[in-house]
């Protein structure tokens, strides 16, 4: 018995992780593409060691659909201890039952609300209404922000036309960067707007 029911787990994992896959090759891997083509135009230390990543293509599709399998395997055994621990039927439906519930609670939960996007892009769709502004260089220069002006409305909360930072941007001046040393809100106002987009 208990080996009929470890392969089922065996399998229901790797059905799992294959359909896992097939789902983020959709949404998440172009998204993950994206992000690491802009990481790729930001100067790193050079004393950084260059860490391992799969090669573009089968490589990475490979190891994507493997860490998946992994994972899908093991939900799929821990769903069925849980089964042999409260002596529940081992049946096709209630594995349907109790795999979707994890799938609700620790995928599908995490996420509502949090529709992936690129970062520094901006966005208009926050929580309560809110907008945050794109920080992309490219986006700063085309709305007037300099090195001086930018370290200095960090400082204080004021933007070069004389408004002030409101909601949580002002919170972040007001709690957190106008405690900042000069040279540190430089250094930031500097990385934000000499840094390559892709």
């Amino acid at each position: 018995m208990l080996t009929r029911v470890i392969l089922a787990a065996l399998v229901a994992g790797l059905l799992a992780g294959v359909f896992a896959t097939a789902a983020q090759s959709v949404r998440v891997i172009p998204l993950i593409l994206q992000a690491e083509a802009y990481e790729e135009g930001v100067s790193h230390a050079e004393t950084e060691d260059e860490v391992w990543a799969p090669e573009e293509g089968l490589q990475r599709t490979f190891f994507t659909l493997l860490s998946n399998l992994v994972t899908g395997v093991a939900f799929a055994l821990i769903l069925t201890a849980i089964t042999l621990i409260l002596d529940q039927p081992v049946s096709l439906r209630h594995g349907a039952r109790w795999g979707a519930g994890g799938f609700a609670v620790f995928v599908l939960a995490p996420n509502f609300g949090l529709p992936p996007e690129l970062r520094l892009h901006g966005s208009d769709s926050l929580p309560d209404g809110g907008k945050s502004p794109s920080i992309r260089a490219d986006v700063l220069k085309e709305k007037g922000w300099t090195v001086s002006n930018l370290a200095y409305a960090l400082k204080t909360g004021i933007q070069p036309d004389g408004d002030a930072f409101g909601g949580s941007m002002g919170e972040v001046v007001r709690d957190g960067t106008s405690f900042l040393s000069q040279d540190d809100l430089t250094a930031i106002a500097t990385f934000l707007l000499e840094r390559e987009n892709d």
